[in-house]
């Protein structure tokens, strides 16, 4: 497992291609054990993976991550803590599990998932977080809970079969607005 501290974060998770690359031997003369260096595929490059693992930890201030998933079974973990953290999910696929854990001020979060039987686990604490969802599938298990105060969720649901949820909030000054349209998934 492996924890990335980053200031921004744009990670393409179902299909990572790690691919080495030659160091020139200028550098190996300088530092003879180089960092490997990761480079990620274009975007135009992403095939769909499947049972990918990721855990991405980000502490301080003013950190952003997106994250793009595509493909069945992907599991990630998110741990945000410290001040105005902003954090975008994409997934694509069925039996997905996400479990996303912001503490802190000023946060922001934002889902979009699209699938079957996915579940998704959100943990907000502290002042003026924002949460955001935008979900289309069916047989969805999720579970959200803000703690602290000025928080604010906003959940779009698109499902054809009601999904199992609990939304929590704990505080003062808080605001939820949950909308379950049932239209026909696109094809």
């Amino acid at each position: 497992m492996r924890i990335l501290h980053l200031t921004t974060v744009m990670l393409y998770l179902a299909v990572i291609q790690l691919r080495a690359q030659e160091v020139p031997a200028a550098v190996d003369s300088i530092n003879p054990d180089p960092i490997p260096v990761i480079q990620l595929p274009d975007a135009s490059e992403l095939v769909p993976g499947q049972h990918n693992r990721a855990f991405l930890q980000q502490v301080g201030e003013e950190h952003q991550a997106t994250v793009w998933q595509s493909g069945q079974q992907q599991q990630l973990r998110i741990f945000q803590q410290g001040e105005a953290q902003q954090l975008q999910l994409f997934q694509l696929g069925d039996g997905n599990n996400w479990h996303v854990t912001q503490q802190g001020i000023g946060h922001e979060y934002t889902g979009v998932l699209r699938g079957d039987e996915n579940q998704i686990q959100v943990l907000q604490s502290g002042a003026y977080n924002s949460l955001q969802q935008d979900l289309i599938g069916n047989g969805m298990d999720y579970q959200i809970t803000q703690q602290g105060s000025n928080l604010e969720l906003i959940q779009i649901e698109n499902n054809s079969l009601a999904p199992a949820y609990q939304v929590q909030q704990t505080g003062e000054d808080m605001r939820i607005i949950i909308e379950n349209g049932i239209q026909s998934l696109p094809e």
